[in-house]
């Protein structure tokens, strides 16, 4: 966003009619000082003794603050008082002649060497840029490194003051004087909803400063904004005005602190107005207010001013990091955490060191393989890789983080970015955060301009976003600026994926890994978690913070995020496993691209800790499949991803900032939004069923296994009791019903009952496939899943990779497709790919189908739709919706998936199909569907069974149980058992 404004102008506009102003005012007083020597206009001396200058406190930033002086004549040191201007957080200057008087007075009344800073302005800079200047003020003035603070500070009696947005940031820095500070809230206060006649600052204007100054969306209930005091503060003198629009706000303040047990001392001055001591700093009022000031500094210097003992440690991680309780931070030589160990080069990597960001001194490492071999002539990805050290530790030159990079560079091959970024507790996350988001800024800039980079073999439309520990929990957060909009980052650069080894996750509530005792030899322990944790996050926050739990109760929802895909790698011994998986499956129940590896016999942070060993070696060729796989995996995505969008082009590209709106909710389960997004809500209401006989069928053993690792797909497992004499049993493959948007392989109640019911009383294998749903994924997607099932299922039958249950108990022989309702079409048409030899299942058979209440559909409505049984679970519009949801957009009820006799569906005469049974309730709108689906294969001269259940509706037999659901169960089994 461009910021067009004229400052200079309007502090000229300003200072014309002031500085007039303010000469009578000096002219006509006997005590007001005047400038007797100007050097300059560096350093003036005053003919009270008062002299000022300018100093740079951030030279990188070209930001100044002005030192005030009182005369001299004796030896005991000063106070020193930090003075932050108003102007709502957009304007302002220590320049200011008001400003400047008022500080001139406060140097020789109180008397002090005051401080008065300038910093960073919205909406060019918004917040937290000031009060980050703050924070930089107090750290340039602790070492006293200037002359006259070496010869005049007492920097055991420090206040931190302000005047309106310089009272609001002296609180965000370390609160002591507030002089009617600026605060707000969402909610009105009584004086907001009523302000006194003729006040300097309206409600409208305030509410302006806050939209300009504020972060980009934020509400006035914003931290920065609305104050909640949680950190021991050092006393407070706070000061109100009576006509002040936020004289209730700054009150409440006071009383709040109060009420925590602060020490606050409240001063009103009923008649003045917001901002009054400097709107007029010769007048009465601001006389007295500074002898308020003078009382607060200098009386209760004994017991206001601080603690003066020696400072004590309040946090320390494994003597390498200490925090004391004056907030200095002792480092100690992190090496001594690491046994010594030789890291070998890596021979025809090279690398350089690059700065990224020099107002902050952040700089990056780039490795590039010199060479490319014949198998590797692609274009080379690019790698971004942040290191481990829970937000406190590391750097890229640390031996362990080069080798692994130099490896990576060399093996995958890449181009790889390791990069450096602020630590806590001096600069706690977002600091990190934003470097990250930083560095793909800079890699975006530098895309046509580093040689590395500009390299025709650099292939910048495949970046991964990568790393280990805290690392990889800043990718997390870089996918999720990138995916909601935060982060923009334009062509030729594309984050293609990102990768997240072990992440250092976090959570007030204890996962069992982290209650228990940890493991023999571990490395990572919840006590050295806890810790990093208090190091990083800002102070107070708990391990719920945003930045720690992804899905806590402040975090942002991330089911609207756009993420590209994701690979999660978790170590088994890891005390965070637990959470690592949590978040791949909650990932993977939005509908996000996400692959888990897992580890078992590994650490938290096993790559960095032992880059040459042979689990570092894996993780490469993991990586290295996933960078290689990933770009026709997100081609093919976002293929998908067009085609259910209207326009083509997403909203969020185009620069369209309205709110979206919901265009399909179903049952308020699904809704589908404006911009391609999707919200979901609890499943466990759609199927109103009925409770179950029996939790569980004795005898019934069940498991979950992993069939397509690249996207987290499963399979559950249903065996009965061990035949006498170890007899093979049928498999049933078995797909849930939901109209293809709703449902799991794993849901409980009625589902889960049937599919026990169906392996103990058949007997047989029950195998429940989980697929893709719409409209994250719509059809084709769920079809092509059942086919990677049967692929699977298939390397089973060959004895590759030996799932015990299937090996010991299964004849492939007598395996057969059955499914409800939209499993039940799924099934169908996975019996047509296996009889037209478009999926292979040998050396397994298909012996057969079961559809129970089969889901399809037509352009033209047959007669149980127009005039359809009344009670139906199913009616006609929410079939119209589903499928609406489940198709590819724009296609009718007549696309092939949906009407398998449609003008577009292929011949089923020509396919072997094995014998069908079909199973047709009578209460169900798509009972002619189904009936003529059994009449048309009949036809063909199919083997077809027909089975009507008269009085029961679509789905029924996982919706209750009853008569009909024991018949159903033995008509079946007669099925199956006939089947040869």
């Amino acid at each position: 966003m461009t910021v067009v404004c004229d400052r200079t102008s309007a502090s000229l506009s300003i200072v014309a009619g002031e500085a007039e102003h303010l000469q009578q005012q000096t002219m006509s007083s006997d005590t007001a000082p005047h400038v007797v020597e100007d050097c300059l206009g560096i350093v003036q001396l005053l003919s009270d003794g008062t002299v000022w200058k300018d100093v740079a406190y951030d030279a990188s930033r070209g930001l100044k603050l002005r030192v005030f002086r009182p005369p001299t004549g004796t030896d005991k040191r000063l106070p020193v008082v930090v003075y932050f201007h108003g102007g709502g957080f957009c304007f302002g200057t220590f320049e200011h002649p008001h400003i400047h008087a008022f500080c001139l007075r406060l140097a020789a009344e109180l008397p002090a060497l005051v401080l008065s800073a300038v910093y960073r302005l919205a909406p060019e800079h918004r917040l937290p840029a000031a009060i980050d200047d703050g924070a930089a003020v107090l750290a340039w003035l602790r070492p006293a490194a200037e002359p006259w603070l070496a010869e005049s500070a007492d920097l055991t009696r420090v206040f931190v003051s302000g005047e309106s947005a310089g009272g609001n940031l002296a609180h965000h820095v370390a609160v002591r004087i507030l002089i009617t500070p600026f605060f707000v809230g969402v909610e009105r206060t009584g004086i907001e909803c009523e302000p006194p006649a003729g006040v300097s600052l309206t409600v409208e204007m305030f509410d302006q400063f806050w939209r300009m100054s504020l972060p980009a969306g934020a509400t006035r209930d914003h931290p920065a904004a609305n104050p909640l005091v949680t950190a021991a503060l050092p006393p407070v003198l706070v000061v109100a005005a009576g006509r002040d629009l936020l004289r209730d706000r700054v009150v409440g303040y006071a009383e709040r602190l109060r009420g925590m047990g602060k020490v606050v001392e409240l001063v009103g001055f009923d008649a003045e107005e917001h901002g009054f001591s400097v709107g007029e700093p010769w007048g009465q009022a601001a006389t007295d207010m500074i002898r308020v000031m003078k009382r607060f500094v200098q009386e209760g210097a004994c017991t206001m001013s601080g603690d003066t003992t020696a400072p004590r440690v309040v946090d320390d991680y494994r003597g390498v990091i200490q925090l004391l309780s004056d907030g200095t931070v002792v480092r100690s030589d992190p090496s001594v955490l690491r046994p010594p160990e030789h890291f070998p080069d890596v021979p025809g990597v090279q690398w350089q060191d690059v700065v990224y960001d020099a107002a902050h001194g952040l700089k990056l490492r780039m490795y590039r393989p010199s060479s490319l071999a014949p198998a590797a002539a692609a274009r080379l990805p690019v790698l971004v890789y942040f290191h481990s050290g829970g937000f406190c530790l590391g750097t890229f030159e640390q031996p362990n983080f080069h080798t692994g990079c130099l490896r990576l560079a060399s093996e995958l091959p890449a181009v790889v970015l390791s990069v450096d970024y602020r630590l806590g507790p001096e600069h706690r996350p977002p600091a990190a955060i934003d470097d990250a988001a930083s560095t793909l800024s800079w890699l975006r800039a530098q895309a046509n301009a580093h040689p590395w980079l500009a390299d025709e073999s650099v292939d910048l439309a495949r970046v991964f976003v990568a790393g280990e520990s805290s690392g990889a929990n800043m990718s997390h957060h870089v996918a999720v600026r990138h995916g909601s909009g935060q982060l923009v980052l334009a062509p030729p650069l594309r984050v293609a994926g990102h990768v997240l080894v072990t992440p250092y996750f976090g959570g007030a509530e204890r996962t069992a890994a982290e209650a228990a005792e940890p493991l023999a030899g571990a490395v990572f322990t919840p006590d050295m978690s806890d810790t990093m944790w208090r190091l990083s996050l800002p102070a107070g926050a708990t391990r719920d913070h945003p930045v720690a739990n992804p899905f806590g109760p402040g975090s942002p929802p991330l089911e609207p995020v756009a993420f590209p895909p994701v690979l999660v790698v978790s170590a088994g011994r890891d005390i965070l496993h637990e959470r690592v998986l949590g978040y791949a499956v909650r990932l993977e129940e939005m509908g996000k691209p996400v692959e888990l590896v897992v580890l078992e016999e590994q650490d938290h942070a096993f790559f960095s800790r032992q880059a040459w060993s042979q689990a570092a070696s894996e993780l490469i060729r993991v990586v290295k499949r996933f960078s290689l796989g990933t770009f026709a995996l997100i081609s093919l995505f976002l293929f998908h991803r067009y085609r259910s969008t209207t326009p083509i082009d997403p909203p969020a590209m185009l620069g369209d900032t309205a709110a979206p709106h919901v265009v399909e909710d179903l049952l308020g389960l699904v809704r589908l939004l404006s911009d391609g997004s999707v919200v979901r809500g609890g499943e466990a209401v759609a199927t109103k069923a009925e409770p179950s006989p029996s939790p569980d069928v004795p005898g019934v053993q069940w498991k979950d296994a992993v069939y397509d690792a690249a996207r987290g797909l499963k399979v559950r497992l249903y065996r009965p009791s061990p035949a006498a004499g170890g007899s093979k049993l049928p498999v049933l493959v078995h797909f849930h019903g939901g109209g293809y948007c709703i449902g799991s392989y794993n849901d409980p109640g009625g589902s889960d009952y049937f599919r026990q019911r169906l392996a103990a009383d058949l007997p047989a294998l029950v195998l429940s496939v989980q697929y893709r749903l719409a409209p994250e994924h719509r059809l084709p997607a769920a079809i092509n899943d059942g086919a990677t099932f049967l692929a699977w299922l298939r390397g089973q039958a060959a004895d590759l990779g030996g799932e015990p249950w299937l090996t010991e108990s299964a004849d492939f022989s007598r395996t057969f497709l059955t499914g409800v309702s939209a499993g039940a079409n799924l099934a169908h048409h996975l019996a047509v790919q296996v009889g037209s030899g478009e999926v292979e299942l040998a050396p397994a058979r298909l012996a057969g189908c079961v559809l129970f209440s089969v889901f399809f559909g037509g352009v033209e409505r047959v007669a149980t739709e127009t005039d359809p049984p009344d009670g139906v679970s199913l009616t006609v519009a929410m079939s119209d919706q589903l499928w609406r949801m489940a198709l590819p957009v724009g296609a009718t009820r007549d696309d092939p998936v949906a009407n398998p006799f449609g003008p577009d569906s292929p011949d089923l005469a020509a396919v072997a199909l094995p014998p069908v049974l079909v199973e047709a309730p009578e209460l169900d709108v798509l009972r002619d569907h189904v009936l003529r689906y059994a009449a048309r294969l009949e036809e063909m001269g199919k083997a077809v069974e027909l089975a009507e259940f008269e009085g029961q509706q679509h789905g029924f037999s996982v919706l209750k149980w009853d008569e009909a659901n024991e018949e159903l169960i033995r008509i079946v089994k007669r099925f199956v058992s006939k089947v040869k």
